[in-house]
């Protein structure tokens, strides 16, 4: 049996625990240089996926929200859910893109929190699916996950988390937006 070590993290897919959370930082100054302004509506977002498995992610869900943290030492509060939850079952490499179901406008001048989290509920669905990544210079994301833990998102919202841990590796994500 593997150790939970194996997997490469950050990765926002990985169902290698039952249940996973991230959440990515974006500054302000990220944003404006992708050409996003105050009032920019994003639509939807892509990931990079570099190899998969086809494992499930359970009730995948997206959240986004601002905030004034510079580096990620915690999960930071406050988010909504723009995506989800919908079941994710990688099947290719290269760009996936997620439409958001309620798309998000950001204010301009706050830093963005993207949130992915999925459970199924059970000790894990496999590994073998990861994200191309970019180096930051900060630790830009943190991320949580634990086995069995029961009631879906809701349920993994709420409990007590024993891995853990901030990376300064991102997985390279894109933002699909309209300005004002």
């Amino acid at each position: 049996f593997p150790s939970h070590d194996t997997t490469s993290w950050p990765n926002p897919f990985s169902a290698w625990y039952g249940g996973t959370k991230h959440q990515m930082l974006y500054t302000a100054s990220e944003l404006t240089a992708q050409g996003l302004e105050a009032g920019s509506v994003i639509s939807a977002v892509t990931f990079d996926i570099a190899a998969f498995a086809p494992n499930a992610c359970t009730d995948f869900t997206i959240r986004m929200g601002t905030t004034s943290v510079t580096q990620m030492t915690g999960l930071v509060s406050g988010t909504t859910t723009v995506y989800g939850p919908l079941t994710f079952t990688p099947s290719a490499t290269g760009i996936v893109t997620f439409t958001l179901s309620t798309p998000y406008v950001w204010d301009g001048s706050s830093n963005l929190i993207v949130e992915t989290v999925h459970n199924a509920g059970n000790g894990g669905n496999g590994a073998g699916t990861t994200t191309k990544t970019s180096t930051t210079l900060n630790n830009s994301v943190y991320r949580v996950a634990k086995d069995n833990v029961a009631g879906g998102i809701a349920g993994f919202d709420s409990t007590t988390f024993t891995v853990m841990g901030a990376h300064n590796i991102r997985p390279n994500m894109t933002f699909v937006y309209s300005s004002s």
